[in-house]
């Protein structure tokens, strides 16, 4: 979902990890192929960056946390993380909510992560995220999503990433698994362009192909 950046153009911003150094904003359009129909979707998405663990300024010098908001046809969902860094990575803790545009109702749960940036061209990371049905049809749903991230940074700007969600329903003992290939290019320190497909492998929407367009507009 949030990531490792940096505002120097000779420096690829890593928007697929979990926690950012650097406040972004993005447009993501995508085209979903399901049984030879297409249909398309627009995302949009905010991160606010700031030094703290959880409120501003609170032993600023080793941790930082974030604040994302995503809106979708779909759903509007809002994820806060804090993180403590070691000269290794980050590792952390947070919060997130989702209210479905249509449908059940609000739902909210822990989300932990953690993400290993000490190699120079290759980061990793893995954020997992609860959520429980608080108010809505279904009182007692338990729907876990872990996001298992790879960048892979490649000379002049580009890179490689996959962060194909994993989305697993508890109660209806099924699992969603997709495989997503990325590439991206960084536009000046500003703007990067992602672009590649997904796959969903297993569960209920095997055979799905997406592909996702991601812009992301880079604060300095």
């Amino acid at each position: 979902m949030l990531a490792l950046a940096s505002a120097e153009a000779a420096v690829v911003a890593m928007t697929s990890l979990p926690l950012p150094t650097t406040s972004y904003v993005r447009l993501e359009p995508t085209l979903t192929v399901h049984d030879g129909e297409a249909s398309g979707d627009l995302t949009a998405r905010g991160v606010l960056v700031y030094r703290g663990l959880a409120f501003p300024d609170v032993d600023p010098k080793r941790a930082v946390s974030a604040i994302g908001i995503e809106v979708s046809a779909q759903a509007v969902a809002f994820t806060q993380l804090s993180g403590v860094q070691f000269s290794w990575g980050t590792v952390g803790a947070g919060l997130s909510l989702e209210l479905p545009r249509h449908g059940d109702g609000l739902t909210a749960g822990p989300a932990v992560f953690a993400q290993v940036t000490a190699m120079s061209t290759l980061e990793l990371g893995l954020l997992a995220r609860s959520y429980f049905e608080l108010a809505g049809n279904r009182a007692s749903a338990v729907v876990t999503r872990i996001e298992p991230d790879v960048v892979v940074t490649l000379p002049h700007g580009f890179q490689l990433s996959s962060d194909g969600e994993i989305d697993v329903d508890w109660l209806a003992r099924t699992a969603t698994v997709p495989v997503s290939v990325q590439v991206g290019h960084q536009l000046g320190s500003r703007v990067l362009l992602q672009i590649g497909p997904e796959v969903e492998v297993a569960g209920p929407t095997r055979g799905d192909v997406i592909i996702d367009l991601e812009i992301d507009f880079l604060a300095t």
